[in-house]
Order: structure tokens, then C-alpha cells, then sequence
């Protein structure tokens, strides 16, 4: 997965092309909660002209079903966007309803009109996206039970300031029985490939299908440790490979086991080899 690097490459590139045409223009969207940690690094002065995006009102919601669906030609039964714009709440809203209208598209198809029987079926807003997982879950569970589903799942979830959010995983870190969830899951649109990086669709996987969610609201304290050395791992990386750090035992003692092991999950990729090329070889 991309790391501190790559993103300053790309900071750095953006820097220079900015300097060098005074013409050109560079637009790009951040969420509101990665805002603070952006303006801590040197790139902050990136920012011009910020605009705040806010909450779509009940009209910009009619807008954003209806104006799509008209260049798909697709066309919805009488009350029936009235039903989805009172059904989109909440802060996992927009994406809950993209993925909605996406799946009564494929249902329906472009010339079609969605019913209320369509969108009842379909789960609402609130319930397609975990609808969809659970029938995947199924299907994989009824091939073999002991398809490791949930634990699978949580090598896509890190935390950020206290809240799951989304982590990539190289395909290559996987075992094949994991390679089989997630196989599953990007044919069920539910996490995307490009063959060697994978990543969830939507971060509202995290919140609204409850496995998944308890799953990760009882390992808030593992994913913290892991959260903790991979971003240790990425300041050792910036630090070119300084070793001092690990040698004066400031490495977070709560991500030990009790063997004095790293607790990780970082499989075969980079981070695992930052990781073990930083500890002390009587640590690892």
C-alpha cells in the first residue's frame, strides 16, 4: 500500500507543477476529520481557497437521485424517491445511498422503473448494503463453515482518532483461505481490486453491518496496536531507518506479547519489513 513516500512524491509533484504554471489549478476533496493531519505536515501550504462542503438538504437529495437516474433512464414509481430521500440519514448516508441506487440499477436496468417492491426487497438505505453482506457471508459459510469471514474483514479496518476507517491490504499478505473472502467480496462490489492492492467499497461496512461492526468494536484494542506500529513503522521509514529509536526502548510496550514479540498483522508486505529490519534481533 502506498506509504509516506509515495504520498510525498506526489505532494512534492504537485508542488512543483504549481510553481512552474502559475495557470494551473489543482482540485481536490478531504474529509473533515483528516483535515488536522494534513496541516501538520509540509505540505499544508498546498490549501488555498478552502470550501466547506456541507450536509445535502432534503432538495439537493431529491437532485442527487433523480438527475442520475435520468441520464440512466431509469425512473422510479410514484412516492418512490420521497421513500429513499426520509429513509437517508445519518452520517454513513450518502454512501448508503449510493450503493442503493447502484444495486437497484443493476436490478432494474437502464428504461426500467423501481418499485416499491424493488426497493423493499433491496432492504432500503439502511439495510441493501447489509443484506448484500450477509448473503455473501452465507454463501461462503455454506461452502465452509470455518470460512475465517470476520477476521478476513478486519485487515481492512484501522483506526483513526477512535473511529474505524478504511486500511489497504496487498493481496499478497493473504492466506489463501483469506484470499477466498475477499474474493468473494470483490465480485460481491463490496471491496475493490486491482489485482495487487485491495480495499473496501464503502466505509459504511464498518458501521452498518453489525458482524462486522462488533467484530471491530470488540478488537478496538488490537487494531490500536496494530494502528500504532504500522504509523511507528512509517516514522522509522521517514527517519531513513535511524535505529536509535527501538534501541532505547521507546517501542510501545503495549504492542508486545508476552514473549516481547510485535503484535502485527502485516503479513510479507513492506511495513513487516520495516517492522523487523527496525527491531532489535533480540526483540524479534
Amino acid at each position: 500500500m502506498p506509504g509516506p513516500a509515495a504520498h510525498g512524491a506526489v505532494f512534492s509533484l504537485i508542488d512543483e507543477s504549481l510553481a512552474a504554471d502559475p495557470h494551473l489549478w489543482v482540485v481536490a476533496t478531504l474529509r473533515s476529520d483528516f483535515l488536522t493531519d494534513f496541516l501538520g505536515t509540509a505540505y499544508a501550504a498546498l490549501i488555498h481557497q478552502p470550501t466547506l462542503v456541507g450536509v445535502l438538504g432534503r432538495t439537493e437529495l431529491f437532485e442527487v437521485i433523480e438527475k442520475p437516474a435520468e441520464q440512466a433512464a431509469l425512473s422510479f414509481a410514484p412516492g418512490g424517491v420521497a421513500r429513499m430521500v426520509d429513509d437517508t440519514e445519518g452520517g454513513d448516508a450518502l454512501p448508503l445511498l449510493a450503493y442503493t441506487l447502484q444495486e437497484l440499477f443493476l436490478r432494474v436496468s437502464s428504461g426500467g422503473t423501481v418499485t416499491e417492491d424493488d426497493y423493499r426487497r433491496l432492504g432500503g438505505v439502511a439495510g441493501a448494503l447489509s443484506e448484500h453482506a450477509d448473503r455473501i457471508t452465507a454463501d461462503l459459510r455454506a461452502a465452509d463453515a470455518d470460512t475465517p469471514v470476520l477476521s478476513t474483514l478486519l485487515k481492512f479496518v484501522t483506526l483513526e482518532h477512535g473511529e474505524p476507517t478504511r486500511r489497504r491490504a496487498h493481496r499478497d499478505d493473504l492466506t489463501p483461505d483469506e484470499r477466498t473472502v475477499t474474493d468473494a467480496f470483490v465480485t460481491g462490489c463490496l471491496i475493490t481490486s486491482d489485482n495487487a492492492v485491495l480495499d473496501v467499497a464503502h466505509e459504511a461496512l464498518f458501521r452498518q453491518w453489525a458482524p462486522l461492526r462488533q467484530a471491530a468494536a470488540a478488537s478496538t484494542d488490537k487494531l490500536r496496536r496494530r494502528t500504532e506500529l504500522e504509523r511507528w513503522a512509517q516514522d522509522w521509514e521517514r527517519s531513513n531507518r535511524q535505529d536509535a529509536a527501538p534501541h532505547h526502548g521507546s517501542w510501545p510496550a503495549a504492542s508486545m506479547r508476552a514473549g516481547g514479540r510485535p503484535r502485527s498483522s502485516f503479513g510479507r508486505g513492506r511495513a513487516r519489513e520495516s517492522l523487523h529490519a527496525a527491531v532489535p534481533a533480540r526483540i524479534v
